[in-house]
Parts: C-alpha cells; sequence; structure tokens
C-alpha cells in the first residue's frame, strides 16, 4: 500500500532534482526526495519537511528524517533512528536501531550509528567505525578508522581512530586521542591524552596531560597528569603519578601501585622510573633527583628524593635523601636516612 504521493514540487539540490511527498492518510507535506526507493510505503518511516534523501538511500522501518538533514549516498536509516538537525549521512554509513544524530553531524564512509547511541559533533563519524550501545558523541569530536565504541562519551575534540576500542562508560575528553589497538574501558576519565600502541585503561582512573603507549596497562583508581607512560608498565590501586612542571617519563616494566605516589619536577630528569623497578604501599618517590631503576623495590611509607637502582629495596620510614645513591643488594628500612652512596653485592641491611 502506497502511503505517500509527490506534489509536483521540485528542489535542486547539489546537481539533482529532488521532489516533495505528501502523505496521503493526512495530506500533511513532507521533505523532499529523489526517487521511490529512498523512503519505504512500508512501516511508520518518513522524512520530515525541510530534510532530503537523495541518490541511492534508504529510509525504512520506523526511521524518522527530519529538520534540515540530509540523506544521500548509500546510506540506510533503518528501525527506531532518528536523524535531524542538520547532520548529513553520506557514502555507505547505516544509522539503526534507536540510534540517534543530530546536531551538525557528519557520518560517511561505512560507519555505523547503532543501539541507542546519539551522535552530536561537528566532527567526522567515518571509515568502518562502529558506535552502538548507549555511547554518546559530542562536541567537535571525531570517530574513524575501525574503531568500536559500545559506552561512554567521547567529547571536546577527543579523536578515537585506529582498532581502538571504548567499552562501558568512561569519559574521554578535551583534546585527548585514541589511536591503534588501544582499549578504554570501565569508567575511567581521560582528559587531553593521547593513548596509542596497544595500551590499555580500564577501572576508574583519572588521566590528565597523559601520553600513555606501548603495552602498558592502567588499572583501578589511579590518578594520573603530565606523564609519558610506556612499554610494559603498569600502574594501578590508588597511585598517585604526577608530573610537577615536567612531562615525567615511566617505561620499561615498572609496577607502581598501592597508594604510592611518584611525582617528578622540573629540578632534574623526568625519567623517573624504569626497568623493573617497583614502588607500592604508601611510598613515595619526589623530586628532581629520584630514580628508581632496574629490580630496586620502594614501599611501606618510605620516601626517595635520590636515586635506588640495581636490587635495592627501601622500606618502612626510611628516607633516602636527595644526594643518596642506594644499589646492589642493599636494603635500607626501619627509620634510615641515607645521603651519600651505598652500594654492595651481598645483602647489607641498614635500618
Amino acid at each position: 500500500m502506497r502511503k505517500y504521493e509527490f506534489t509536483g514540487e521540485t528542489l535542486l539540490w547539489a546537481g539533482r532534482t529532488l521532489q516533495r511527498i505528501r502523505r496521503l492518510a493526512d495530506g500533511s507535506l513532507g521533505g523532499f526526495i529523489q526517487q521511490e526507493k529512498n523512503l519505504s510505503h512500508h512501516g511508520t518511516c518518513w522524512v520530515e519537511s525541510g530534510a532530503k534523501v537523495a541518490d541511492n538511500a534508504q529510509i525504512f522501518d520506523s526511521a524518522i528524517v527530519r529538520s534540515l538533514a540530509s540523506v544521500d549516498g548509500d546510506a540506510v536509516i533503518s528501525k527506531g533512528s532518528l536523524v535531524e538537525g542538520s547532520s548529513w549521512i553520506s557514502g555507505s554509513a547505516r544509522v539503526t536501531d534507536s540510534a540517534h544524530v543530530f546536531g551538525a553531524t557528519l557520518v560517511t564512509g561505512k560507519a555505523t550509528i547503532s543501539g541507542v547511541a546519539t551522535v552530536n559533533t561537528s566532527g567526522v563519524i567515518n571509515h568502518t567505525c562502529v558506535v552502538t550501545g548507549s555511547a554518546s558523541v559530542t562536541g567537535n569530536s571525531s570517530v574513524s578508522g575501525n574503531a568500536y565504541i559500545a559506552g561512554g562519551v567521547i567529547s571536546g575534540t577527543a579523536q578515537v581512530m585506529g582498532n581502538s576500542k571504548v567499552f562501558g562508560r568512561p569519559s574521554i575528553s578535551g583534546s585527548s586521542r585514541l589511536e591503534n589497538s588501544v582499549q578504554v574501558f570501565g569508567s575511567s576519565s581521560i582528559i587531553n591524552t593521547t593513548i596509542r600502541s596497544n595500551a590499555k585503561v580500564f577501572g576508574t582512573p583519572e588521566i590528565w596531560d597523559s601520553i600513555l603507549e606501548g603495552n602498558c596497562q592502567i588499572s583501578d583508581s589511579p590518578f594520573i597528569q603530565s606523564m609519558v607512560i610506556s612499554g610494559n608498565a603498569k600502574i594501578y590501586g590508588t597511585a598517585r603519578v604526577i608530573g610537577s612542571g615536567v612531562l615525567g617519563i615511566i617505561r620499561g616494566n615498572v609496577r607502581i601501585y598501592g597508594s604510592s605516589t611518584v611525582t617528578p619536577t622540573t629540578a632534574g630528569n623526568p625519567e623517573i622510573c624504569r626497568n623493573n623497578a617497583q614502588v607500592f604501599g604508601n611510598s613515595r618517590v619526589i623530586g628532581g633527583s629520584a630514580m628508581v631503576l632496574n629490580n630496586a623495590k620502594i614501599s611501606g611509607h618510605a620516601v626517595v628524593n635520590g636515586v635506588v637502582q640495581d636490587n635495592a629495596q627501601i622500606q618502612d620510614l626510611a628516607i633516602i635523601a636527595s644526594s643518596g645513591i642506594v644499589g646492589g643488594s642493599t636494603i635500607v628500612l626501619g627509620r634510615a636516612s641515607i645521603t651519600s652512596s651505598i652500594s654492595t653485592l651481598i645483602p647489607l641491611i641498614i635500618s
């Protein structure tokens, strides 16, 4: 059964002649389509006044295209989806299920918007990416490549690209970039941060102004700011890793966890932890001279302002001053304070 007819009114749009439609049931005017294949006569789908559909694009099921929205190319709008505002759906893009596309969004390539996803961005949704589930893409943000976003909020000028995957309820905002094969899930908060390579972020961490790369993993609820974290480094627990006036560097197989604090400063080497170093407990590694290297371990309530390396261990309430260098197999514990260089190949306990 036919549900609309052409009124005879035409519109020249981008070199194509479109025709206005009128609903047969009540005589109400609709928008403009190029040919009948653009809008199915079945279901409750409709192109409202002001909207345009051209080329081989198809609107069917209960989908609605309205306001100043445009659909062309081989795009398909189906099921209960809604496209409105000044959105432009082009290429071989798909908008389906109960997805909502509005604002000035451009969806093109072979991109798919589905689930109950909402997209309202001045950026571009392109290539073969998928935005689905309860995901929200807003602001000036863009999604491209083979990226798969199944939840969370992408906002600001954030870009999600490559084979990146986003699940759960993370917030990715500011000028953040997700590239390559990264994975972000949980309820993480990522602001002005670049995540690339095979890095993984999960749990509820808060990450500002940083670079995560390599195979590093951030989990649980740490706070990270102004850091470059790479290699196989892992930061978890409620650790705080904060560059103070400098973009600090952590790389290798470093582990920072518990309630520990690591803070490089502008006064010295920004590469504060590397190799197989571990910082945990309530320990603090702070200052321009502070470095934890090799297989060194910092734990308890220890404070390190100097260099700890090799297989050295700093525990309890021990303090390594900025002039201190502890190496070898030295173990410093209790309330010991080290202000000079100590290194031994056999276990030496200082308390």
